[in-house]
């Protein structure tokens, strides 16, 4: 796996990304955002294993379980109002434990899974955009 950043294709202004921050921190426990005010631009997604892809679900134990109960997954960015996530590769899957193919299809479900994270935030926080076109903010 390799750390990549994805741009999410939505402009935001400061205030949108202050309500951002408000909604992460609202639906943080239930949902796996987190906020953290020594690194106030930044919202954190994490992977629990109810909420992840499932080619994803076996590296994250369920609450139940040894092990982690969730993982960090990414950290969406302001980055001047075009934000962008920082995949976070911590340990990942590798062969051999798992096929040379799986670890590709495993970072594409990985980034498509965050970058619906960003749309459900956007969603829940109410802030309006139509998926895939976008203005400059």
């Amino acid at each position: 796996m390799e750390e990549r950043d994805l741009d999410l294709d939505v402009p935001v202004t400061p205030e949108q990304w202050e309500i951002l921050a408000r909604t992460a921190e609202a639906i943080g426990d239930e949902r796996g955002f987190r906020t953290d005010r020594n690194d106030p631009p930044a919202i954190h997604v994490h992977l629990t294993a109810e909420r992840a892809p499932s080619r994803w679900r076996d590296w994250i134990s369920p609450r139940d379980r040894y092990g982690e109960p969730e993982r960090h997954a990414a950290r969406f960015e302001f980055n001047d109002g075009r934000p962008v996530a920082r995949v976070d590769p911590w340990i990942a899957p590798e062969p051999p434990a798992v096929l040379p193919q799986e670890v590709d299809v495993m970072q594409q479900d990985l980034e498509r899974w965050v970058r619906n994270r960003w749309h459900e935030l956007l969603e829940e926080s109410g802030i309006h955009y139509v998926r895939g076109h976008t203005t400059e903010a």
